[in-house]
């Protein structure tokens, strides 16, 4: 997951699990503690969830998902339906914001 690529930050999100251990970094809104999410339909990396931010204006991000672009459809952009490559689940809900990391 580069943190690079453009992304959609998502308040709310399903069919998603944490992998890994937390790990701290330095994004261009500050340092935060970052747990990768991948899809519980197939294990595909998916971008990261944000756990801790180092400072207070930064918390508006947590506890927020931060999604590639480039690991999901956008089934219905009105209501922010997406899809993993498996086509089975739907990964996020609610508002969005496309961000670039």
């Amino acid at each position: 997951m580069g943190a690079q690529e453009p992304a959609f930050l998502l308040r709310s999100t399903v069919n998603l699990e944490q992998t890994g251990s937390p790990r701290h970094e330095h994004l261009s809104t500050g340092l935060y503690t970052l747990m990768d999410v991948i899809c519980s339909g197939c294990h595909s990396p998916m971008g990261w969830q944000y756990l801790q931010a180092s400072h207070e204006v930064s918390s508006r991000h947590i506890p927020k998902s931060c999604i590639q672009h480039s690991t999901v459809t956008i089934l219905t952009p009105d209501v922010n339906d997406f899809v993993c490559c498996c086509q089975s689940l739907m990964l996020g809900m609610v508002s969005m914001t496309s961000m670039q990391s």
